[in-house]
């Protein structure tokens, strides 16, 4: 036997009234019908809900334990109902955006203000996680799209095209030894103490980019902004995208040469139908102009001594 969401709209108003006839009127239900469904649930829960008295019904122990998870389930399920409902009038729009740490969400802010004009009714989530983790969720069916940091190895379920290709650069605080420099060789960083994006892929980058001379991670952080506070604190270096918005205590100088470049992807999952809001969301992320940003790449460039 099943329990039926009836039953429980039943249960749940005569709890409320304590008064089986109230209760029948109140559901627009005959007597007998709501009491039937009444003893049917009661078989399923295996007890009786209430103590049937002339002029005293009330909950047995066990109705009161069943009362907040059998509310719970109704408020759910009529919860559900009504998003279902809006989504088919095409009230609600849900979008599931996933961000991983490798990309600033100072660059994606544009795209989300559009995708506010742009859909009536537009319930966006946007979860941010290391690419693994996003990717993980994007195949779950978890998320809807997302855009990642260029990965060395991806499913085939997922199909990916590139936004734009950006330049790393090398955070450290304004009083570092090296935040003169135009630019850093690989050799300088060796003896440094750098911060690392949360998860095994960056500082794997960091072992690809400097080889014998990679250095050693000691903290790390879940976002770009975090790593930035942490190198404004002095807990290392670290790398960020040229694009990031860095504090005031904090400059960024490149390497001698591009081994930090990176591109930051849009991946869907291949073959997979979405829904409108994830469809819009693609055609404004291709509409829009993703040129490495030239400001952000020359603020990277010392003064000049005066």
């Amino acid at each position: 036997m099943r329990m039926e969401m009836h039953e429980v709209k039943y249960f749940l108003a005569v709890a409320d009234l304590l008064n089986f006839t109230r209760a029948a009127e109140h559901c627009n239900v005959a007597q007998p019908s709501l009491t039937r469904a009444i003893k049917k649930l009661e078989t399923e829960l295996g007890g009786p809900l209430f103590h049937r008295e002339r002029q005293n019904t009330h909950l047995t122990e066990l109705g009161r334990m069943m009362l907040p998870h059998l509310r719970n389930t109704y408020d759910a399920a009529q919860s559900a109902r009504e998003l279902a409902r809006s989504i088919r009038s095409g009230e609600t729009m849900p979008l599931r955006v996933g961000i991983g740490n490798a990309v600033p969400l100072s660059e994606l802010s544009g795209l989300f203000a559009d995708l506010r004009q742009t859909i009536t009714g537009l319930e966006l989530t946007i979860r941010q996680s290391p690419e693994p983790e996003i990717i993980e969720k994007l195949l779950a069916g978890e998320l809807d799209i997302a855009f990642i940091g260029e990965q060395s190895a991806m499913s085939d379920r997922v199909r990916a095209w590139q936004l734009y290709r950006d330049r790393g650069l090398i955070a450290m605080p304004i009083d570092h030894r090296l935040a003169n420099a135009s630019t850093i060789a690989v050799e300088e960083i060796g003896q440094e103490s750098f911060i690392a994006l949360a998860g095994i892929a960056d500082r794997q980058d960091l072992r690809e980019a400097f080889g014998e001379h990679a250095p050693p991670v000691q903290h790390s952080s879940h976002s770009h902004s975090e790593l930035l506070m942490m190198v404004e604190q002095g807990f290392g270096l670290g790398i960020v995208p040229a694009r990031a918005r860095t504090p005031e205590n904090v400059t960024c100088r490149p390497l001698e040469d591009e081994r930090l470049e990176k591109a930051v992807m849009v991946v869907i999952v291949a073959g997979r139908p979405f829904n409108r809001a994830t469809d819009i969301c693609i055609r404004l992320t291709r509409a829009r102009a993703w040129q490495p940003c030239a400001a952000a790449l020359s603020a990277a460039a010392p003064e000049e001594p005066q």
